[in-house]
């Protein structure tokens, strides 16, 4: 699971997105989940693809990876990444 290039394709799920991730890929390969792509970009940032159910699902696994996304692609994942925010700027602190 370490390797980026461990052979994966993204799985045949209903949501599918993908978006740029400031960690080396040898770090996001080890915790992505089986069926998604890591691509190496350079030695500090790599490309994630990764599919679920909903693009509420989607953009939680992104999240786990603590980090900045930019390119993010859908623009449906991106509308859900930011409804999350919204919500949970609502939370009190």
């Amino acid at each position: 699971m370490q390797n980026p290039d461990r052979g994966d394709t993204p799985g045949p799920w209903q949501c599918v997105g993908s978006a740029t991730l400031e960690l080396a890929a040898p770090v996001v390969a080890r915790w992505a989940p089986g069926g998604s792509v890591v691509e190496a970009l350079d030695p500090h940032r790599c490309r994630l693809t990764i599919g679920g159910w909903s693009w509420a699902g989607v953009a939680g696994l992104f999240i786990t990876f603590d980090t900045t996304l930019t390119d993010v692609q859908p623009a449906l994942l991106r509308a859900e990444l930011a409804r999350i925010g919204t919500r949970l700027r609502r939370l009190d602190p």
